[in-house]
């Protein structure tokens, strides 16, 4: 940023410096007054100039002005009368509170409020960049990933900040208990983290605390130019399964699927999965270690499967004891994680004729005073579950004892209290964590919903004290045929901390309703929302004067001129034919610059994209192919004099015949360019992202043989090449099960090939023999190397045992011990220990 300074007269007016390539109407009145004279009336004279040429002009409200040095507030300046010379400065100004990408001369007068007399003023030349937020590719939102270092892509923010330096950092943290990854990002401590990554990929380094398979995780990238932070993408969640795992049950688990009438690819059927287990609020956590093939299941239940008799019992207590216990010899590379790590989930559940009522007690002692409460308690009713468990006979048999109350109780769709994650839709109320209350009540056609309270902690620099109220209200059911108006309110406390740091106080407001209309039989539904945001992007600044600003608005919000407005509107279309096994879907949707709603923060906008899918089955589902295709453009406000546009493509194979190895194929191809005249910042690249995955299973009396293959090959070029980059890994895993032996022997061979800006040549072999008795008590023992050839190399021991008695109790135990060694320093060299406890209680 180039700033310039000039000050004339008595009075030395000093602008705030502003963060760098941002200026907001509201830093116009960020000054300090040094007045040498007598004390006055004075008000203040804001201009905006651009090559020379009046944008805008803003006049605040008069104010003393004492001798000597004085702080101005935003309570003296209002209200601000403002004035714009043309309706590009309007439109921009409205939806962002900022102006289009150039250099500006921002200049603040102050005048004699007796004799309009010039006292003094200052002038300074600011650089102000809109760009776009870098958009994530891999792992995409709900991807299953199975490398052993994977990698992280995404798209390069847009238009190019020029000859300014771009760097990123990426983030990723473990989601926890019933966290979103929103959740995780503002509550956990880092699981990974990197500054000062020059290029749009990452792979997860070897030197770093490993992915734990059956984990899930969140991770997000940041944007720096010249080193200062400048945005952040959307926050994507991914699960982890080990590369090493069993194929058997892969395979079972992908013919399973298929022969359902679930239309999923591989990695929608364990999505599918984990979404079934959720609305049952049951989390089936995995422990391994080094990514072996032998699962030790621990069960961490928010709410129970419960199975049903024609004789459900009046009254059932129940509780579930769920511990873990981590101890790391030394903080693991780029982790902020404990050394010691013990997280205890306790959860008593009381049955009344069949329903299912339970508290969640969770408590982790990772808990930072610097972040959100990682900690929860939550009272769940989970009358959906109930409904889908209970068989008609008992629940004919349950209303006879019931009457009334169980009908009113049976129009609740959800009841939740304490910590809780209401769903609302994607751009309203999505993923953000509330601690007080969640109601869904749907008596005939009749619907309403309401959710809130308190969103955020105080904490000094960090956050203010955040608190959050939306409802909902309309006819038909969320799933079903509807039409829905929704209402959100956020607001922050600006006296719940007393130094501010670089944040302000913030409010919004959105309202919106959406709509949906199930056709043939639920063969066609039509559906599409729209919302309108008001965000107030600090609460403090000085009072807007709005011509014909509505009343009804004027009683929920006060405008300031920080205040911004935009929409957004999403239509779409969707065709299912089971008989044929078509699934079609078109939709459209645009999002403009300045639409913020705080209970879906992270929210991608300044977009509008057209996207097409075809899913097609075959031969009784034995085969599946699905097309997406995605065109997207940013720039639909014209912040920016560039427009980039964006093809996504995606195609996907799934072959599953008995007896022969199934194949799943997936290719995912990235096309960028923007209309950029000069040639130097003139994007235009490309991505790829291929994955092939085949496997078998063989079995005999004696034995049952599991051997998969998987290739991963992603690839990136830019116009000018400068962070070209190719990456091809090559993994072959097999697992051996003597089904008249105790013994049971695998391996995994992987090799990585990467090119272009990163080079190296990697593999890695892990081996490990298990032992069961009376499979009730397994034990493994495993050996991992690894090794980046002239870079790196790391090789773990690991042992595993685990005991399961079923109507007792589950403990395993696990340690590992791995020695980490570089040619070429990045890390360090390093000696890890870590060691793992579970107990498990079920009564």
């Amino acid at each position: 940023m180039n700033i310039t300074n000039s000050v004339n007269s008595q009075v030395q007016v000093i602008l705030d410096q502003p963060p760098p390539f941002q200026f907001k109407t509201e830093d116009l009145w960020k000054v300090t007054l040094v007045n040498p004279g007598n004390a006055e009336q004075v008000y203040l004279y804001g201009t905006v100039e651009s090559s020379s040429v009046l944008l805008l002009e803003a006049k605040t409200g008069m104010f003393n002005m004492p001798s000597g040095i004085k702080r101005v507030t935003a309570s003296e300046l209002s209200p601000v009368d403002v004035t714009k010379y043309s309706d590009e400065v309007d439109r921009t100004l409205t939806k962002t509170g900022s102006f289009q990408t150039g250099v500006y001369s921002i200049c603040v007068h102050v005048f004699s409020a007796s004799t309009n007399v010039e006292l003094g003023s200052t002038c300074a030349n600011f650089e102000i960049l809109n760009i776009s937020e870098p958009e994530l590719i891999f792992p995409s939102d709900g991807e299953v990933v199975r490398e052993l270092q994977p990698t992280f892509n995404w798209l390069p923010p847009t238009p190019s900040p020029g000859n300014n330096s771009l760097s990123y950092e990426i983030i990723i943290k473990e989601i926890l208990e019933r966290q979103t990854g929103i959740s995780a990002m503002s509550s956990n401590q880092n699981y990974f983290s990197k500054k000062n990554i020059m290029a749009n990929v990452f792979q997860y380094p070897l030197a770093a605390f490993k992915l734990i398979s059956g984990n899930k995780y969140a991770w997000m990238v940041r944007t720096y130019i010249n080193n200062t932070l400048y945005n952040e993408s959307e926050v994507y969640e991914f699960s982890y399964q080990s590369p090493f795992k069993d194929v058997g049950e892969i395979n079972d688990s992908l013919r399973s699927s298929i022969s359902s009438s679930k239309i999923n690819d591989y990695n929608e059927i364990e999505e599918f999965e984990n979404t079934i287990k959720n609305d049952i609020r049951i989390k089936q956590k995995e422990s391994t270690f080094a990514n072996n093939s032998v699962k030790i299941n621990f069960f961490r239940k928010n709410i129970p499967v419960l199975e049903y008799s024609p004789e459900t019992k009046p009254f059932e207590f129940k509780y579930d004891l769920n511990s873990e216990f981590k101890l790391l010899n030394k903080t693991p590379v780029g982790s902020d994680l404990n050394h010691n790590i013990l997280n205890v989930e306790f959860i008593p559940r009381f049955i009344f004729f069949g329903l299912p009522v339970s508290l969640n007690l969770y408590f982790d002692n990772q808990q930072d005073e610097l972040k959100q409460n990682i900690n929860s308690f939550a009272f769940l009713f989970d009358l959906e579950t109930w409904k889908d468990k209970l068989k008609e006979d008992a629940l004919n048999k349950s209303k006879e004892k019931m009457g009334s109350l169980l009908k009113i109780i049976n129009n609740f769709k959800t009841i939740g209290l304490g910590d809780i994650y209401p769903n609302y839709s994607k751009y309203s109320l999505n993923g953000t964590k509330l601690t007080g209350a969640d109601f869904e009540f749907n008596p005939g056609i009749f619907y309403f919903a309401i959710s809130g309270l308190k969103n955020l902690d105080a904490i000094e620099k960090q956050s203010f004290r955040r608190y959050l109220a939306s409802g909902r209200t309309g006819v038909g059911s969320k799933d079903g045929s509807h039409f829905h108006l929704t209402f959100l309110k956020a607001w922050d406390k600006e006296n719940s901390i007393s130094d501010y740091g670089n944040i302000t106080p913030k409010e919004n407001i959105v309202m919106g309703t959406s709509g949906k209309i199930r056709l043939f039989n639920d063969m066609l539904e039509i559906g599409g929302e729209i919302y309108g945001s008001i965000f107030t992007r600090d609460i403090t600044a000085q009072d807007l004067v709005i011509e014909d600003f509505p009343s009804i608005l004027n009683n929920l919000i006060s405008p300031k001129i920080s205040t911004q407005f935009d929409y957004l509107y999403e239509a779409g279309v969707k065709f299912k034919n089971s008989e044929s096994g078509t699934k079609i879907e078109l939709s459209l949707k645009s999002i403009g610059p300045g639409y913020v709603s705080l209970g879906s923060p992270g929210l991608r906008n300044d977009l509008s994209s057209i996207k097409f899918l075809l899913n097609q089955t075959f031969l009784n589902k034995l085969i599946q192919g699905e097309i997406t295709v995605e065109r997207e453009q940013n720039n639909i406000a014209n912040l920016n004099r560039t427009t980039s546009k964006i093809l996504k493509m995606g195609f996907s194979l799934k072959l599953n015949f008995k007896n022969i190895p199934y194949i799943i194929l997936n290719y995912k191809p990235f096309f960028s360019s923007n209309n950029d005249a000069a040639d130097s910042i003139k994007l235009e690249s490309n991505a790829n992202i291929f994955t092939l995955m085949t496997g078998i299973n063989g079995a005999t009396e004696f034995y049952n043989n599991s051997a998969s293959f998987m290739v991963n090959f992603q690839n990136s070029n830019t116009k000018d090449g400068s962070n070209d980059f190719s990456i091809l890994t090559l993994l072959f895993n097999d697992n051996l099960t003597f089904l008249k032996s105790p013994f049971s022997i695998g391996g995994s061979l992987s090799f990585t090939n990467k090119s272009g800006i990163i080079k190296s040549t990697s593999f890695a072999l892990d081996m490990y023999g298990v032992y069961t008795i009376s499979d009730a008590w397994s034990n493994t023992f495993g050996l991992t190397f690894s090794e980046e050839r002239k870079l790196n190399n790391k090789k773990s021991l690991y042992f595993i045992s685990n005991l399961t008695l079923e109507d007792l109790f589950k403990f395993g135990f696990s340690i590992e011990q791995s020695f980490y060694r570089e040619s070429v320093f990045e890390y360090g060299n390093s000696n890890d220990l870590f060691l793992k406890l579970n107990f498990s209680r079920s009564f």
